[in-house]
């Protein structure tokens, strides 16, 4: 579903979330006259690998799997979620995009045309300096996803990724769950292991008391135990 985008970037409920939180005062008139909003139902596509990488794309709403894929599988890159772009380092490499953009759950996003994107980057030091510090971030979670490919075991970078996904809720306690809205089978895209791994490592943490699964949530039991797996690998 299309549509041009009524609402200013100045009330975006997750411009804090975003790269383009460095505009205090709302972004540049042509940037918001420009800009089209676009819902995606679940399991349809953002864009597709290889398609020419001519958006930036802002999630506003939902949740969005990065991924490739093979004959033998889908390889997961990351699970994005509002405030996040996508598609903006391809743009910026000037090249196809690199990987295939699905939305997991209802999701909207924004749609901001490659040509504007790198205008507001030539006229806005700070903006510059705030997308190369999310691609710094992203050469980081790269390099650590691909130590735990080649390092650590299924146990163990399952808990690594449980971990990780309660430290990204700052706000919550460590009495409190998080949302788990993955299937096993999407965990297991994102760790580079098989569906049955997963699930018997997710069943063994929790017999053993570590994580516990109710109605959709995760609650990590016992973190330092996680914590002792992840340091001993």
């Amino acid at each position: 579903m299309f549509s041009i985008c009524g609402q200013s970037c100045k009330n975006c409920q997750v411009k804090n979330r975003s790269i383009f939180q460095v505009f205090d005062g709302g972004c540049p008139e042509k940037f918001e006259s420009q800009k089209m909003s676009f819902t995606f139902e679940k399991g349809e596509t953002i864009f597709h690998n290889g398609d020419p990488s001519e958006y930036v794309y802002c999630i506003c709403s939902g949740m969005v799997q990065l991924f490739r894929s093979s004959q033998m599988r889908d390889q997961s890159f990351a699970i994005v979620t509002d405030g996040a772009a996508i598609g903006y380092r391809d743009v910026l490499a000037r090249v196809p995009y690199q990987h295939n953009a699905r939305a997991m759950t209802r999701t909207v996003v924004c749609k901001i045309k490659r040509e504007e994107f790198f205008t507001m980057m030539g006229k806005n030091p700070v903006f510059m300096s705030r997308v190369i510090s999310e691609l710094a971030g992203g050469w980081q979670e790269s390099e650590k996803q691909t130590y735990n490919l080649g390092a650590r075991k299924t146990v163990e970078r399952l808990a690594d990724f449980l971990i990780n996904l309660k430290n990204g809720h700052p706000e919550l306690s460590k009495e409190e769950s998080v949302d788990f809205p993955y299937t096993r089978e999407t965990v297991a895209t994102l760790l580079g292991t098989t569906t049955e791994s997963v699930i018997r490592a997710l069943s063994d943490f929790k017999s053993r008391g570590y994580v516990d699964f109710v109605e959709g949530k995760l609650l990590l039991k016992n973190e330092p135990a996680l914590m002792k797996i992840v340091l001993e690998s």
